[in-house]
């Protein structure tokens, strides 16, 4: 009987190294700067190989990739192993040492394998070098790097449930710093001999064989390159060669003597600094290894032509929009000054990436820090972040060289960010400017008014009026006419630089800039100001000097970034767009995009060394867990999943696991088809690729909660998860029923109005279309799940459901919903009822014109398009329409679990094969990718 099922277990000790305590202090010490190198190195390859066209290469492709894993792998234990060396808490939950078993067994077996296909390229490049440019094609690539991905995610998902689901009687204490395969074996209280011999059996295939192709490869290598008459060429060959096989010595071997061996045969001590080694030494060190040994790493000379991109599928002006801003000047009339300022700002860049994405670390993981004020800053940290990285890469990028153009895409995402975030700035400055207002003339009350509900619903509404702002003014500011000037006299797409450009009387524009300017950005100060007015007073009436210095201390840091924020942008945006020195402007932008996002972690942390005092008991008090995020005992929501059938839990749960991942193997295969066939670039097939997008979505908003479920035999989801959890499914699911409606609309005029289709269907009207779509199904929503969330719920917050889904929490509710349901199905009837009829009504039209046409291959290209879009359409509705149209009372818990399984899971797995087995062109365009 000891041998209970023990995934009822919430946590497990990771030991690590806590026997020797002046060693944690140590390794703290040594691997908090190990892995902020190792952010930085990996993120400097990629940023480089991504922005010099001259690493446009298939070897610098496979090393993005390779960047990006050890990224990955280091960040899926250390953060965890730098919280337990920095305290005594050194607990995981379940549900986190089954998450980081999974992606260190799979981002693993990625790596082995990923190094085996370098392995292979450079046996290409050296022996093969006159076709290396037709067997290293960049379909090869991105298939060699898909079957890298497949094997070792499969191989991760494989072994992960076996490890997890062994009996351990009681046993919690993993004698390791992370949940390690190895590790989890050795305290089974069962023979496990079954489990290892399977684990030897795959590492054969995952880790052995990769090792023996890369070894017969260099064999091959090594002899051409012994045949190279030129020392300089050998020398080039063996520095090309010899970083990879660096970089494979350092990580097979620890690999190979830690999963080819039976688990308990090697000493406990050892495995921990062999896979410290491999986890934090081995990411550390290979872009070291590759930028010093690859310093003429322009050997072979071969670069990819930019009409075969290798990176994502190009919107560029020739196929969807009206024309290219053909440069960004910026600062190319000064070309000294181009190399200072890249000097300058490309280290700046950096640490402002290390400052902030420290902050959100350390708010993250220390508890003390978990107060309003903390988590404002983290979102200030966030959006510092996205901030400077929506121009900063580009200018970089353009500073290097002669370069200076952007697409009309990248322009207009460019617009769109810049004002979208600019403006989620100055809101969230105005908040913390409130919160600050609270604790100091409020302190005793602050618990009760910064709730985290409040917090959230202000950061909320900061978001959602900056990203209405964007939407408002960039299409018009993009709409405005040209007469052909494409020379943007700045260093990114701003506003004003681009009204500049307009060849019509822009007083309007400009005039609805200026007011919509006082709604985002002077009201917000107007407010700062007069909260710090009452903050002053309150300051000068404390007796306490101290007191006073700690005030000054977190208002004055807030206080210093609202003055470098606000004085360039009201400087920039409260004037006429013509007023401006344009070399003024340009100084003026690039100080508050860089410079202000550098200081923010500088001027908080600095300034704030005492604020853990200042808060006082209250500030300890609002940690934010969830166990106190909402007093009215509204904690947890029980979710009682759909696998509730005894022994066929496992059954049900490997079927759903194996669903998800056809899923979104299919839906990524049909976007990354539609990216790179250029065939594809049809308005038929961007929206096809939306709806790929959402299924993808769609299917990851539950079936991973699920999994979660399953796996840790908990089924609980805090009050906020399940909330973010309904939004994101109300949100999707209404951009997919008003997708589905424009799609068929799409086919309607294809087929009824061909002559006019380009005109009709042209870039911009299908571009308007998926944002409509997107924003008013989030804007419904957010309606939605603000309201559902705020009734007041009773008894024991039982969903009967495997996701919370707005009807499933109905009967929770204590009070009459019927008019709440009548609200339910007029959305309902908006949402899905009328796309569906205009649906129908689209294809009893296009049916008429199709058995008209005399051509009976024409009748059969038309009806094979369209039945795909009507399979996929009867599919969705039919089942969404019985949940949210008829009321709870007449619901059937058993009977909307199956629906929701219908329309959550089965739908976007049918989805990419409906529409490729029925349609020729994707079937060619996949023929065409794989050779």
């Amino acid at each position: 009987m000891g041998t209970a099922n023990d995934s009822t277990f919430s946590h497990f000790i990771l030991v690590g190294f806590s026997d020797r305590p002046q060693l944690e202090k140590v390794l703290f010490a040594v691997i908090l700067p190990a892995y902020l190198l190792t952010l930085l190195g990996n993120s400097t390859i990629i940023l480089v190989s991504r922005l010099d066209p001259h690493l446009h290469t298939p070897m610098y492709f496979f090393l993005t990739h390779l960047s990006f894993l050890d990224l990955s792998f280091t960040s899926s234990s250390i953060p965890q192993l730098l919280y337990n060396l920095s305290g005594q808490d050194k607990t995981i939950s379940y549900v986190g040492c089954a998450l980081q078993l999974v992606l260190f067994l799979g981002l693993g077996g990625v790596e082995c394998l990923l190094l085996a296909v370098m392995a292979y390229d450079r046996f290409v490049a050296v022996c093969k070098p006159l076709h290396y440019m037709v067997i290293m094609s960049p379909r090869l690539c991105v298939g060699l790097v898909s079957v890298a991905w497949g094997c070792g995610v499969a191989n991760s998902l494989a072994m992960s449930p076996v490890t997890l689901s062994l009996p351990r009687c009681g046993h919690r204490r993993v004698d390791h710093f992370l949940c390690e395969m190895p590790a989890l074996i050795r305290i089974a209280c069962v023979n496990t001999a079954a489990v290892e011999g399977t684990v030897f059996v795959l590492a054969i295939g995952i880790v052995l064989s990769p090792l023996v192709f890369i070894l017969v490869s260099y064999g091959y290598i090594a002899r051409a390159v012994l045949q190279i008459r030129s020392a300089a060429g050998r020398q080039k060959a063996f520095n090309t060669c010899g970083s990879h096989l660096t970089v494979v010595s350092l990580f097979y071997g620890n690999i190979i003597y830690m999963y080819m061996q039976p688990g308990n045969s090697s000493s406990q001590d050892q495995g921990k600094f062999l896979t410290l080694f491999y986890n934090i030494v081995t990411p550390l060190l290979n872009p070291l290894i590759y930028t010093l040994r690859n310093k003429e790493g322009k050997f072979q000379g071969i670069h990819f032509e930019e009409k075969e991109p290798f990176s994502i599928w190009d919107l560029s002006a020739r196929e969807i929009y009206p024309g290219n801003f053909q440069s960004l000047p910026g600062f190319s009339d000064r070309p000294q000054l181009e190399k200072v300022l890249f000097a300058v700002i490309l280290p700046a860049y950096l640490l402002t990436l290390l400052g902030n994405s420290t902050i959100i670390l350390v708010s993250r993981l220390d508890p003390h820090l978990h107060t309003p004020m903390y988590f404002f800053l983290t979102h200030l940290s966030f959006l510092d972040l996205s901030f400077t990285s929506s121009s900063i890469p580009q200018l970089l990028y353009n500073l290097r060289g002669q370069d200076k153009t952007i697409s009309y895409v990248g322009c207009a995402l460019q617009l769109v960010l810049f004002l979208g975030l600019g403006g989620v700035e100055c809101l969230l400055l105005a908040v913390m400017a409130y919160d600050r207002f609270v604790a100091v003339c409020k302190p005793l009350h602050y618990m009760v008014i910064m709730s985290p509900r409040l917090c959230l619903i202000l950061v909320s509404l900061a978001w959602g009026c900056g990203v209405a702002n964007s939407l408002i003014m960039s299409p018009m500011t993009l709409w405005l006419p040209r007469c052909g000037y494409r020379k943007v006299d700045h260093f990114l797409c701003e506003m004003p630089a681009l009204i500049r450009m307009a060849c019509t009387n822009t007083a309007i524009i400009e005039g609805i800039a200026f007011i919509l300017a006082i709604g985002i950005v002077l009201s917000p100060l107007v407010f700062i100001l007069i909260s710090y007015v009452y903050i002053v007073r309150a300051v000068l009436s404390m007796q306490s000097s101290s007191g006073r210095h700690k005030v000054f201390n977190t208002c004055g840091s807030h206080l210093t970034v609202v003055s470098l924020f606000y004085g360039n942008i009201i400087y920039m945006y409260m004037q006429p767009g013509t007023s401006s020195s344009k070399d003024q402007g340009k100084f003026l932008t690039l100080f508050y995009n860089m410079v202000t996002p550098l200081l923010n972690p500088l001027i908080y942390t600095l300034r704030n060394k005492e604020e853990l005092h200042f808060t006082g008991k209250s500030s300890q008090m609002f940690v934010m867990k969830e166990e106190k995020l909402f007093p009215d005992n509204r904690t947890k929501m029980f979710i009682l999943s759909v696998l509730m059938y005894g022994q066929m839990d496992t059954l049900l749960f490997t079927a759903i696991a194996i669903l998800f991942a056809v899923a979104l193997i299919g839906n990524i295969t049909l976007v990354h088809l539609i990216r790179l066939d250029r065939r594809l670039h049809t308005p038929m097939y961007f929206l096809l690729s939306q709806l790929s997008i959402i299924d993808m979505m769609y299917i990851s908003t539950t079936v991973p909660k699920m999994a979660a479920n399953f796996l840790s035999d908990t089924k609980t989801i805090s009050f906020l998860g399940c909330e973010i959890q309904a939004f994101v499914f109300l949100s999707l699911g209404g951009s997919e029923a008003l997708l589905l409606g424009f799609m068929s609309y799409d086919r309607y005029i294809a087929i009824c109005q061909p002559l006019h289709y380009p005109v009709l269907m042209s870039s911009k009207f299908c571009c308007s279309m998926v944002a409509c779509a997107w924003s008013s199904s989030s804007i419904n929503a957010l309606v939605h799940t603000l309201y559902a969330f705020q009734l007041p719920f009773c008894g024991p917050r039982i969903v009967n459901h495997f996701f919370c889904e707005v009807p499933s929490l109905l009967p929770l509710v204590c009070e009459d919903t019927s008019q709440y349901e009548h609200t339910i199905l007029m959305s309902g009837l908006v949402i899905l009822l009328l796309p569906f009829l205009a649906i129908l009504a689209s294809y009893a039209r296009v049916l008429v014109v199709v058995f008209q046409m005399s051509s009976g291959k024409g009748q059969n290209r038309a009806v094979s398009t369209c039945s795909s879009h009507l399979t996929v359409a009867s599919l969705f509705y039919v089942t969404t329409l019985s949940t949210y149209t008829q009321p709870h009372s007449l619901h059937s818990p058993a009977r909307d679990k199956v629906v929701a399984v219908l329309y959550s899971i089965v739908t976007p797995v049918l989805n990419p094969f409906i529409y490729s087995l029925r349609n020729k062109e994707v079937m060619g365009a996949l023929k065409r990718q794989m050779g």
